[in-house]
């Protein structure tokens, strides 16, 4: 019966394990934030906007949105569009890291004969309005706005990023950044630490271009209270777009990283032992 019991132990421990390492990739490390609005222009035209007030979720707007994931009913309410990296799907950034997101891209041309395309002798302006919710670790997370290139099949080749961001090195940061995903690399253009004001409870970003012959972006943001936005801040290094193509499509982000395979195996080998060490501990005396 002691061994039946022990094999029984030890199983269950490899239970046990697998449950850790499925529960610490998903749920434990998901984050969730709302947003306000989202408003694209183009040439000095508004060309896009949604203040997330008719119910619809993303999913249920294929011919207005492209999801990377998927919204369950009611993830839109209230004139705000919840957005968490659990409902997101799994994928990997320029650097091949295994990451959780649920993309929201807007469905705008790829070709100069529609005039929703964004194009590289465009003006450019991209925002969007968030609750601000301050990310936390251990694990590498992130929302906010994104500019992307796409080649043949629609894969992002290029994409210019202004998140909010939690970054296991520093913290909590606001960064502006550009991935090539072709090159495999991720560059930091500038970054400062997230600092939030007192009373504020929202934020905006926007990603825009200076003038029509311009294909550098720059990325500001500014804070928001009670619906009254604070002074705007301009990040000092701009980033390139139309590296790879001569279009561009925005989409909002929620991200959060999955434990590399190494993690996993810590985690089960820890458990494990746990279950060994439980095996192999002398029975309590009878009372």
């Amino acid at each position: 019966m002691k061994t039946c019991n022990g094999r029984r132990g030890a199983r269950v421990g490899a239970a046990m394990a697998g449950l850790l390492a499925l529960t610490w990739s998903t749920s434990s490390a998901a984050l969730a934030t709302k947003v306000d609005l989202v408003e694209l222009d183009k040439n000095g035209s508004l060309l896009f906007q949604d203040n997330f007030d008719n119910g619809l979720t993303p999913s249920q707007e294929p011919g207005v949105y492209a999801v990377f994931g998927n919204f369950p009913a009611g993830a839109e309410a209230g004139g705000r569009l919840t957005i968490d990296s659990e409902w997101g799907g799994m994928g990997t950034n320029a650097l091949g890291q295994v990451r959780q997101t649920l993309n929201v891209t807007g469905l705008t041309g790829q070709n100069s004969a529609d005039p929703t395309t964004l194009g590289r002798n465009d003006l450019i302006s991209f925002g969007g309005v968030f609750d601000l919710v301050v990310p936390s670790g251990p694990l590498n997370s992130g929302y906010g706005i994104v500019l992307g290139e796409r080649g043949a099949g629609g894969v992002l080749t290029h994409s210019l990023s202004l998140m909010v961001q939690y970054i296991s090195s520093v913290g909590p940061v606001i960064r502006l950044f550009d991935q090539n995903f072709v090159a495999g690399t991720i560059t930091v253009l500038d970054e400062i630490p997230l600092v939030v004001p007192s009373g504020a409870d929202q934020i905006g970003f926007e990603l825009s271009n200076e003038d029509t012959k311009s294909t550098s972006f720059e990325g500001s943001y500014a804070f928001v209270s009670n619906g009254v936005s604070g002074p705007g801040v301009t990040f000092a290094v701009a980033g390139p777009m139309f590296t790879m193509a001569d279009t561009v499509r925005a989409t909002v982000q929620v991200y959060s990283a999955v434990p590399e395979p190494s993690a996993w195996a810590l985690g089960s080998i820890g458990m494990l032992a746990l279950g060994v060490s439980r095996r192999r501990r002398p029975a309590a005396p009878s009372a």
